[in-house]
């Protein structure tokens, strides 16, 4: 009964904001994965009998790369819900499809040997039609934040219906594991954050400036503001410095320019973005490429 309901509802919703999942889908950045995810647009359904991993973005897409190694490729199908963690993805497995919207997954999804979920992303239609499909289910590197906890605990009575769809819980820490069974999840098993077991290593060799690089990774709405005001502080003691800004959304990267750009010319400072130059010559650098912050830690 639950099930039914559940799925009215979530179908009622998407037939009610459809016409602004249409719009949204003109924008660049949900340019494929509005289409994909929500009207299964040049997104066929997966082959059978795979090992199904699904992981949301460019982050957690990548931090399976060395499972999907591990195993063969032809075993492998790989789903993920934003264009960047498609992207990522694309480079692991051959299989790679945008992970639909939970009323669609009635008619998208296949029988599979195994359901591999990353982190947070408890659907639960995505569970319970694996399982009930044949799929040994896990939720691996599972975590719940300090900001997202008091909402879980507020839909507990939810959670707990998919916590029973999951066969296997793995989480990041001690504190995971408490929270994720106070939502229902059974048996917990701590192995820490995948993500940190990978050794990182540059993938290309960018030559270090002289002075100081200061990278300032991954930043979000309303940080960059802030950083860009105490590296000018900073930088009056150290001139030979360089900011390194790298936006944690590809979206925003034109936005943390045009800021960035406005702050240097205000101080009689150079900058630039690295995909036109391709030059750690400026004083302050927008990073605005995926797949390449690694490389500038190395020389930071």
């Amino acid at each position: 009964m639950f099930t039914a309901l559940y799925t009215v509802m979530v179908g009622g919703l998407f037939l009610l904001f459809s016409p602004i999942l249409l719009l949204l889908s003109l924008k660049k950045k949900y340019r494929h994965s509005i289409p994909a995810r929500f009207f299964l647009w040049r997104n066929p359904s997966l082959p059978s009998e795979r090992i199904w991993f699904h992981a949301c973005s460019f982050g957690e897409t990548r931090a399976l790369k060395p499972l999907i190694e591990a195993l063969e490729p032809n075993d492998v199908a790989l789903t993920t819900t934003t264009q960047t963690g498609f992207e990522e993805a694309k480079k692991l497995t051959q299989t790679v499809r945008y992970l639909p919207f939970e009323p669609l997954l009635w008619l998208w999804s296949r029988p599979q040997k195994v359901l591999v979920v990353m982190e947070a992303e408890l659907w639960y239609l995505l569970f319970y039609l694996a399982k009930r499909r044949g799929a040994k289910t896990m939720l691996i590197n599972a975590r719940i934040s300090d900001r997202s906890y008091r909402s879980y605990l507020r839909f507990a009575w939810f959670y707990k219906r998919v916590f029973a769809q999951i066969d296997e819980v793995y989480a990041q820490s001690d504190v995971d594991k408490e929270r994720l069974m106070r939502l229902g999840a059974k048996d917990v098993k701590v192995t820490g954050n995948i993500k940190l077991a990978q050794l990182p290593k540059a993938t290309k060799a960018h030559p270090k400036p002289e002075g100081i690089v200061v990278t300032a990774a991954s930043t979000h709405e309303g940080e960059e503001e802030g950083i860009l005001k105490a590296f000018m502080a900073w930088k009056v003691k150290h001139p030979e410095a360089k900011l390194l800004l790298v936006p944690r959304h590809p979206e925003r990267f034109d936005k943390v320019a045009s800021m960035a750009e406005q702050s240097a010319r205000q101080a009689n400072l150079r900058f630039s973005r690295w995909s036109e130059v391709k030059s750690l010559d400026a004083d302050i650098i927008v990073i605005d490429v995926m797949g390449e912050l690694i490389n500038f830690y190395a020389i930071s």
